[in-house]
């Protein structure tokens, strides 16, 4: 049993940690996520074990809570059109002369958008026979159960069957019945990190090419909404991207950037050299 008071105590507690609102409709969902984890622990009820989060000194009860929450859907090339101006960005800017590229998939989720970006950046540059690349994307996630797979980079048939058949066999090995890993040339490229989008800290320096923060916005208060695009702002180079989910605008809280697409924009600039870049690295602290 959930009652209303432990629900709002719960709501808050994952807001101040995560941004994630949780409105009264989430109650069942709430019940529902955390009630494996108190088998586990042979918890009779909701309230008790929040208290036992609470309580709990180290804080990962607090990180599995959070872990039971997120939700976590993705699949490979998700939302095709953004690999599209992902693949076209990438090229005009070799055009140019850039030969250091830096990504991020913020909310990664399983790996399967960091993946399909590795993917499309390789095979535009093999497409144009460009072999003088530097070329990382980096993957951050809230969950620590999530990013464990991402890690991984291992999936199911299921998971790749969203993968055209050529591509699948060029990127990935079946090491089972049913199971697919990623290969070495997708890992190389990819590296993943916890990271809370709504934190006070912001562990991570740009310059990037390209953010994807896709269908994650939509759970956030619209002052984490505001905060977190600012933020995307100040770390995208010149000429960067953002990208969005298609069902989540972020016009309301663009300040710097320009419309380019739908739930697709633009950081005003151009690189004229790599020196101008000034590159940091793009890890997580």
């Amino acid at each position: 049993m959930l009652d209303n008071e432990t629900f709002q105590r719960i709501s808050e507690f994952v807001y101040e940690r995560s941004g994630i609102v949780l409105g009264p409709n989430k109650a069942a969902l709430v019940r529902k996520r955390v009630s494996e984890r108190m088998r586990e622990l042979d918890t009779t009820g909701v309230r008790e074990y929040f208290d036992y989060v609470l309580d709990e000194p180290t804080g990962r009860e607090a990180i599995i809570l959070l872990d039971s929450i997120c939700t976590n859907v993705t699949s490979f090339f998700r939302e095709r059109p953004h690999f599209d101006a992902l693949k076209k960005h990438f090229l005009q800017h070799v055009e140019l002369g850039q030969t250091r590229f830096r990504y991020w998939s913020a909310a990664c989720s399983s790996g399967e958008e960091a993946c399909s970006m590795a993917i499309t950046l390789l095979e535009a540059a093999e497409e144009h026979r460009i072999t003088r690349l530097d070329l990382k994307i980096l993957g951050t996630d809230l969950s620590t159960k999530i990013l464990a797979r991402a890690q991984t980079a291992s999936y199911t048939a299921e998971n790749v069957s969203a993968i055209p058949d050529y591509l699948r066999a060029k990127y990935f090995t079946q090491v089972s019945t049913g199971t697919w890993q990623a290969g070495d040339r997708i890992r190389e490229l990819t590296t993943f990190r916890r990271m809370n989008l709504a934190g006070e800290r912001f562990p991570v320096r740009g310059p990037f090419d390209a953010i994807l923060c896709r269908n994650v916005m939509i759970y956030f208060s619209d002052e984490v909404r505001q905060q977190l695009v600012s933020r995307f702002e100040r770390l995208l180079g010149p000429g960067g991207l953002l990208m969005v989910g298609h069902t989540e605008g972020a016009g309301p809280y663009v300040k710097q950037l320009v419309y380019a697409q739908p739930s697709v924009y633009q950081k005003p600039g151009r690189r004229t050299s790599q020196c101008a870049m000034r590159p940091q690295p793009m890890e997580v602290e």
